[in-house]
């Protein structure tokens, strides 16, 4: 198995999750949504962006995301493969979410659309998602059971451990 070792832009540290012996692995973030990469540097200019909000000003509309947390289980582990994908929220969810920021007491349900076309994945349809909020934690993410898409099942079935390495070494290579 290849090395899975990384360097944390988080919290700065050095974490070894080689060739399996490891616990650390990183989560698969992806820094914005799929729409604000699509935008043009004068389009950017419209928008607001940071870490964990994102608001795009069509002029005639206003698109609102938020950064969640999506987990697929591994296959005979204790543990999960984290991602970092964002997902756009209406206008009611969104501004409930950020009235409710600093609030560690704050539990939600939200709909949204995943915004992040996750590697590995075809997404010929945007996939709703149901949104939770943990108070002070980012969201978590959990998809319609009755979709039939391989990101639903991966998400109730699992991935095996050789896949989810394979993840985290090719988004590690692409750095």
């Amino acid at each position: 198995m290849a090395d899975t070792s990384f360097h944390c832009d988080a919290c700065g540290e050095h974490h070894d999750g080689s060739h399996g012996g490891g616990d650390d692995w990183p989560a698969l973030s992806f820094h914005r949504p799929d729409p604000y990469l699509e935008l043009t540097p004068e389009e950017q200019e419209r928008a607001h962006a940071d870490d964990d909000l994102v608001v795009i000003d069509w002029g005639d509309q206003v698109d609102r995301f938020i950064r969640v947390t999506l987990s697929l289980p591994v296959i005979g582990h204790q543990r999960t493969l984290e991602y970092g994908p964002w997902v756009s929220l209406s206008e009611q969810s969104f501004t409930d979410y950020v009235d409710h920021w600093d609030d560690p007491d704050h539990h939600a349900h939200y709909f949204g659309w995943l915004s992040t076309a996750i590697p590995g994945y075809e997404f010929p349809q945007p996939l709703a998602m149901r949104v939770t909020t943990r108070g002070d934690l980012r969201p978590f993410l959990e998809p319609d059971p009755e979709v039939d898409h391989p990101l639903v099942r991966d998400f109730y079935d699992g991935i095996s451990y050789e896949e989810a390495e394979l993840r985290i070494r090719s988004l590690l290579l692409e750095d």
